[in-house]
């Protein structure tokens, strides 16, 4: 099963990257996964795909979850290794995120 926390990202830079980012929900489910910001997809676990979309001005994202869309609210967008906030997803869960590594 694919956990809500598939759409969450931490953020986009003008240059294309795979950005890999941790979430801890607060009920203690975590994952991780990794956005490839070339292609607009996230790759979570056991390889599941989807693309996502990305509103930075209302640090928002959304993407495709078992055929629902499913969308993302952080507290702050950022994409240095470390960094670290809340989200709040549109099915009422919430948790936080930290960036673990960005690759070009």
């Amino acid at each position: 099963m694919v956990s809500a926390a598939a759409v969450c990202v931490a953020g986009f830079s003008a240059s294309a990257q795979v950005v890999t980012v941790d979430y801890e929900l607060s009920d203690g489910e975590t994952q991780t996964w990794n956005y490839d910001e070339a292609t607009m997809t996230m790759i979570g676990p056991d390889g599941f795909t989807t693309p996502y979309t990305m509103d930075v001005e209302a640090s928002k994202v959304c993407g495709l979850v078992q055929d629902t869309e499913l969308c993302v609210t952080f507290d702050e967008i950022g994409r240095e290794v470390g960094h670290s906030t809340h989200f709040e997803l549109s099915d009422g869960r919430s948790g936080t995120a930290t960036v673990v590594s960005v690759e070009p």
